[in-house]
């Protein structure tokens, strides 16, 4: 991984965290996996923290990220 992309990464995830704290979480429900995943995929922060309300609500990342892909077809 570059600097530059381990610079967008780390600004990413901070940004997704700084989101979820705004409206309430405690922790985020996305692991640094998981935020690194949706990054690498395309996905804006505002998606991200959609997918991450419907872990928090118990869905599996896996789950969640194969039905996104299916509704953006």
């Amino acid at each position: 991984m570059s600097d530059r992309e381990t610079k967008f990464i780390k600004e990413y995830t901070h940004n997704l965290r700084r989101e979820f704290a705004f409206y309430g979480f405690t922790t985020c429900p996305l692991t640094e996996s998981e935020m690194k995943t949706l990054f690498r995929l395309g996905y804006s922060a505002s998606d991200a923290y959609g997918i991450g309300c419907d872990v928090s609500a118990g869905f599996y990342f896996g789950d969640v990220i194969s039905e996104e892909r299916q509704c953006v077809r």
